[in-house]
């Protein structure tokens, strides 16, 4: 809300970049989001996303790869391409899934890791996996339908 009504005040601005690492998941969690509403071509949210990518809350890191992924979609690449090797919980790679079929369906490395969580333990992995390949061969120009 403070973000929302006084976006061109620096103070503000400050105020929700600390709320970015406030104590509470929640308030952390609403702070990335205001920041990337408002303030999204800033580096400092740049920073506050790439540091809340790495939380120890699995809402918080969702949202902030989110974010991140909308904003700065060069910056978040790697870390969304990490997120598929790495041990991250189901919904974490769920997430993951979606951003790569979404933001970058034209990378064909998009596709191998979308293809190598097909194999996922998690029955939800597995199942977006198919449901994103699925989506991406009917998609002009996706690399998929260019196999």
């Amino acid at each position: 809300m403070l973000g929302e009504r006084w976006p061109d005040d620096q103070n503000t601005h400050r105020a929700v970049l600390t709320a970015a690492t406030d104590t509470d998941p929640i308030v952390r969690t609403t702070a990335l989001q205001v920041l990337g509403e408002q303030w999204p071509d800033d580096q400092n949210t740049r920073q506050a996303l790439l540091t809340a990518a790495t939380d120890t809350d699995l809402n918080v890191r969702t949202t902030a790869l989110q974010v991140l992924a909308a904003d700065f979609p060069n910056v978040a690449w790697p870390v969304v391409c990490e997120y598929t090797k790495s041990d991250q919980p189901a919904d974490m790679r769920v997430s993951v899934i979606k951003l790569l079929a979404l933001l970058w369906p034209e990378e064909s490395e998009s596709v191998t890791l979308i293809r190598c969580m097909e194999q996922h333990d998690d029955e939800s992995v597995r199942r977006t996996a198919g449901e994103a390949l699925a989506l991406l061969e009917q998609r002009p120009g996706s690399a998929v339908s260019r196999a």
